[in-house]
């Protein structure tokens, strides 16, 4: 640098410049870099946690389950919703939470849930707490 200082003092803001604008690049591509790994990190643990979420719901529909006989289907494994309203006002969560889970079983059809039913009004769930953030 000293060199080429003492025969043209622009060559002291060319280096200059050159070094900014390098490190200015050189940062922005290790940001970049950065940012999709914990883009990757996240999304497995996003979606870790949707398995197991479904993975709970599922076993609580097990738990709850009885094998009723339907016109459709000789046997079908389903959850009473009365049984299901039972064990909601025994837990303890988020009154909100509660009271939508209630709303939503009681716009169901009465009688049994079927395990997609069952899913699908924990998914709904799922959805209005992220509509509302």
């Amino acid at each position: 640098m000293i060199p080429a200082y003492s025969k043209n003092r622009a060559y002291c803001i060319f280096f200059i410049l050159f070094t900014v604008i390098g490190n200015l690049f050189l940062m922005n591509l290790l940001t970049a870099i950065i940012y999709n790994q914990f883009r990757g990190y996240l999304l497995k643990s996003v979606q870790s946690s949707l398995f197991r979420r479904r993975l709970g719901i599922r076993a609580a529909f097990e738990v709850l389950c009885s094998l009723t006989e339907t016109a459709i289907n000789k046997n079908t494994l389903c959850v009473q919703s009365e049984a299901l309203l039972q064990v909601l006002q025994k837990v303890k969560m988020d009154s909100y939470c509660k009271e939508a889970i209630i709303r939503k079983l009681q716009s169901c059809p009465p009688g049994g849930l079927t395990a997609t039913q069952f899913q699908i009004l924990f998914d709904e769930l799922d959805k209005h707490k992220v509509k509302e953030v």
